[in-house]
């Protein structure tokens, strides 16, 4: 009796055995082939779409459609956002060392850091960042194009340029490197007895910066009674 129990709780484990593995063999058949249906799409749409698509944005929409119907708290996080939040809250982040908008078609320089690789290679701000790595930026998204733009200290980045004042385009290459963004740029006495402070992010730093300005401002004029503390953008 003990050897025909125990004769069918081996069978009874090796039913579950392969039933475990028959759903995850299904399970990862499933995956593979909605996998293989998504990749088609997305090559046809890019392919024969009517309009130019931008393929990164594309593949955004997507995926933030996917985890956006399953609940409120998951979300797919770039490593550009990623970056970003790097800049916010250290005022740190491995790149080419300015803030870069999009200005009509392209990529713009807005504002150069002392110091920064941009500087260096002497550009400034105004200046159209028209390719990056030989690719063009025109119609590219800022998301799109800061993910090539940052990387790791010490790698080159070959950039074209366009000053729209000089009408003047050249090709430039830089080095990439740890960029530490001042939060506290500028500081200096305004008027009698008023100082003024500029504060362009929140990091960890930030009120020590300011406390060391202000003190600095203390010295120059005794009578301080007042301060400006820009938190414009």
């Amino acid at each position: 009796m003990r050897y025909h129990l125990k004769k069918l709780s081996i069978l009874l484990v090796l039913v579950v055995g392969i039933s475990a593995t028959t759903v995850n063999n299904d399970r990862l058949y499933e995956i593979s082939k909605n996998i293989e249906i998504f990749v088609n799409v997305y090559k046809e749409l890019n392919k024969n779409y009517v309009d130019d698509l931008d393929p990164s944005q594309l593949m955004r929409v997507g995926i933030d459609a996917m985890v956006g119907s399953l609940d409120p708290y998951t979300n797919y996080i770039s490593e550009s956002q990623v970056a970003s939040y790097r800049i916010n809250t250290e005022g740190k982040y491995q790149g080419i060392g300015a803030i870069v908008k999009k200005v009509g078609d392209y990529i713009t320089i807005i504002e150069p850091y002392q110091d920064s690789p941009v500087v260096k290679a002497g550009l400034r701000a105004g200046d159209e960042i028209i390719k990056v790595q030989g690719r063009s930026t025109k119609g590219r998204s800022l998301d799109e194009m800061n993910q090539v733009m940052r990387g790791v200290p010490g790698t080159s980045l070959d950039l074209t340029i366009n000053r729209p004042t000089e009408n003047k385009t050249w090709d430039v290459s830089l080095e990439r490197s740890q960029v530490s963004i001042p939060n506290v740029p500028y500081s200096g006495i305004v008027s009698d007895g008023i100082g003024y402070v500029v504060l362009t992010t929140f990091t960890a730093d930030a009120s020590r910066n300011i406390r060391k300005e202000i003190s600095k401002m203390k010295k120059e004029d005794p009578d301080l009674k007042g301060i400006i503390l820009d938190l414009r953008n």
